[in-house]
């Protein structure tokens, strides 16, 4: 059980209002998005070029709020966001609405893909993750985990009816 990440970015096209800002970190969720996500004229998507440093998205979305009034949407993998998680006290203490949605593959997936066919099995880049439920609470933000696309569905609607911001912790297949 859990979430297909196509689904995942086809139900923020479906639902996501036609201007909102969409911010993603690298790797495979960034790839994905250029390849697959389909923008609005009214729409910006915001993403670090090449091989981009992991950690981009956090700050990137933080400056997209504060420099607009539209929605913003981050897409990013486990081990991108924990390289900025830090930024998210700027997030609650300037009250900012920003959604983030976590890809739980649980490490960083095109990396260990590339050392797994570059070194075989002598690499190491999987690991536990901490509770983003009680880290999202620490830092005002509201909290959902989705393990299929209904409750993604459902948790990314509650996401856009607040006024504050959101963390949906989504569980990849």
């Amino acid at each position: 059980m859990g979430l297909n990440p196509i689904e995942i970015s086809q139900t923020v096209m479906e639902l996501a209002p036609k201007n909102t800002i969409i911010v993603c970190d690298t790797g495979y969720t960034k790839a994905r998005i250029v390849h697959q996500y389909k923008t609005h004229l009214e729409q910006k998507i915001l993403l670090s070029d090449r091989n981009g440093c992991m950690g981009y998205s956090i700050p990137a979305a933080i400056g997209a709020s504060i420099g607009s009034d539209k929605l913003v949407v981050c897409f990013c993998g486990d081990g991108g966001f924990q390289m900025g998680l830090n930024e998210l006290g700027v997030v609650m203490n300037y009250g900012l609405k920003i959604i983030f949605i976590i890809e739980n593959n649980g490490g960083c997936g095109s990396i260990s893909d590339y050392n797994f066919a570059t070194y075989g099995n002598r690499y190491l880049s999987n690991f536990k993750n901490p509770n983003f439920d009680m880290l999202a609470k620490s830092y005002d933000l509201d909290s959902f985990s989705s393990r299929n696309i209904n409750q993604f569905r459902s948790h990314f609607l509650k996401s856009l009816e607040n006024t504050f911001s959101s963390l949906i912790h989504a569980h990849l297949k």
